[in-house]
């Protein structure tokens, strides 16, 4: 049994380094237009694995053509490299970031609501048919009926039409605007959630979002407008980022 055990082992380790053999060392620097890249990370989407950038914006991670880098910092827009084979010919892999402008932040908000009654079954007694009496109205006999008994309600009938073109072209009009996935999911989530319920720093935040955009059902999710889905997409993905191998500065 024992034997089977460190059969096992030795295999994963095998399997391990080399994995690690594939991939090389690759430098590189990040900046902005203020300058170097301070209190940043770099993530190797495709080995899962994740390194801080220097306070002078330098970093190094092992990585090889076709990986997907992720660079985020508090104060930056991420950005997302995949890296060829010229990548790894320069001595230094120079990446730009463009900086957060708060002024500029055009938000399409996904969850607006419709207006709705208080009580959801209001429709209901709306479109419901009450029988007159005698009293509340009394037969004109000077004047014939204009109206047909239980004839259909076209007026009903036409805002129900209107209402399903409008709402399927403002589905159109949300598709085919890009979406701003960092701005779209800070608006619908309460920071305290990320620092208290996924335990995040502030400096984390940017690049959680980043990480779970790079997710293919990610704006899938976000558009559907579903808070439950949201937050459990959300957990469910910080278990995914917490994971990551981690090496220091």
């Amino acid at each position: 049994m024992k034997e089977n055990y460190r059969l096992i082992l030795f295999f994963f380790f095998a399997f391990g380094v080399a994995f690690s053999q594939e991939r090389s060392n690759l430098k590189g620097k990040v900046a902005n237009s203020m300058g170097a890249v301070v209190n940043g990370s770099v993530v190797n989407l495709s080995s899962k694995t994740r390194t801080a950038i220097s306070e002078q914006g330098y970093f190094e991670i092992l990585a090889q053509p076709k990986d997907t880098l992720l660079f985020a910092s508090l104060a930056c827009m991420p950005k997302k490299v995949i890296l060829s084979s010229k990548n790894f010919e320069l001595p230094f892999l120079e990446i730009e970031l463009e900086l957060f402008d708060n002024e500029l932040k055009e938000v399409i908000v996904l969850n607006q609501k419709e207006i709705r009654p208080l009580n959801p079954n209001l429709q209901n007694y709306i479109d419901r048919k009450y029988y007159d009496d005698a009293q509340s109205s009394p037969t004109n006999p000077l004047m014939p009926p204009t109206t047909i008994a239980n004839g259909t309600d076209f007026v009903r009938l036409f805002k129900d039409v209107k209402k399903l073109f409008k709402k399927k072209a403002l589905q159109k009009e949300r598709e085919e605007k890009p979406i701003n996935y960092y701005v779209e999911v800070i608006n619908r989530v309460h920071t305290d959630f990320f620092s208290k319920t996924l335990q995040l720093k502030e400096e984390e935040i940017i690049l959680f979002l980043s990480f779970c955009e790079a997710d293919k059902n990610a704006v899938a999710i976000l558009i559907q407008n579903d808070s439950f889905q949201l937050y459990d997409f959300l957990i469910s993905k910080n278990k995914e980022f917490k994971s990551l191998t981690t090496f220091g500065k």
